[in-house]
């Protein structure tokens, strides 16, 4: 859900040694099917990061691959994050 996204950005950035990076595809749009997502926003998504000290290094925005997606109107944003070097995290998100 939406309200747990800041913990789960602290939890990445964690996972990364500094000047480390992740790379995280953002779907934007419907399913086909039942299934359902909470809308994200990378601007958002960004935002977040940044406060959880990840730096965005590259965003690349583009239509889904699939023609039933693009039908739809889906399409992704690629981003990649890199841990700021010096920058403590927070005691509860440490590696042990």
């Amino acid at each position: 859900p939406p309200q747990h996204r800041p913990s789960a950005w602290q939890a990445l950035a964690a996972c990364l040694a500094p000047a480390g990076r992740i790379a995280v595809s953002l779907r934007h749009g419907t399913f086909p099917d039942d299934r359902s997502a909470w809308p994200v926003s990378d601007e958002v998504a960004t935002e977040q990061a940044a406060a959880a000290g990840l730096d965005l290094v590259r965003r690349h925005r583009r239509g889904s691959l699939q023609a039933g997606n693009r039908a739809r109107g889906v399409r992704w944003t690629m981003v990649v994050f890199e841990r700021v070097a010096g920058v403590a995290l927070p005691a509860h998100t440490r590696n042990a």
